[in-house]
């Protein structure tokens, strides 16, 4: 994770997952702190990796863990920063199936919030289940998110692809993909574990 101006981000070519603290504001013999290192503890025991402290929502506290999915593959890199420069990929396509099976196994917690580049691998995830499988090439035509509290409208500010949320807006952000794959176009938008596809 990248850290600008004391707001996190997701890095170009990670995934990350953050997991909302759904023992917040709970009632607990524990203190507040203790309570959120047991929590984070928990985590870490169960994924056997690391978690850092994060807040998922601006203007209010939601305390949330975040960590960057390792996915086995050499290829994410130049998968992910092809597909946002809005080219075509055409090669080692099984990665986005790889990368969205990695995220799913965090959709044990009950809320789950994911960065640009994690919903974007469910969202192609969900493009080749509509396919039936694998298309020969895919490409990523417009990417933006909006917030949930609002309206559904255009959030596009006319840029192809714009960046992904910083961290403290995850848990508001809906990510909106228009991705063509095999001369398919599909709108697909990711709001947590929600994953709808349709095509256009």
């Amino acid at each position: 994770m990248q850290k600008h101006g004391g707001q996190t981000h997701e890095g170009p070519e990670e995934i990350l997952v953050c997991i909302v603290d759904d023992s917040y504001g709970k009632p607990s013999d524990l203190d507040e702190e203790q309570q959120y290192e047991w929590y984070k503890a928990q985590l870490e025991k169960e994924f056997s990796q690391k978690f850092e402290e994060v807040d998922v929502a601006p203007g209010y506290s939601l305390p949330a863990f975040a960590t960057i999915v390792q996915i086995a593959t050499e290829y994410w890199p130049a998968l992910v920063a092809t597909f946002f420069l809005a080219k075509p990929v055409s090669e080692n396509l099984e990665a986005w199936r790889n990368a969205a099976n990695s995220i799913k196994k965090y959709f044990s917690r009950p809320d789950v919030v994911l960065g640009r580049n994690a919903a974007a691998a469910l969202a192609v995830e969900a493009v080749f289940d509509d396919m039936w499988g694998v298309p020969k090439k895919i490409e990523c035509l417009q990417y933006f998110w909006r917030d949930r509290r609002v309206k559904e409208e255009d959030y596009s500010d006319g840029q192809s692809i714009q960046d992904g949320p910083r961290t403290e807006y995850l848990s508001m952000a809906v990510h909106f993909y228009r991705i063509r794959a095999d001369g398919i176009e599909f709108e697909v938008e990711v709001d947590g574990k929600t994953v709808h596809a349709k095509r256009v």
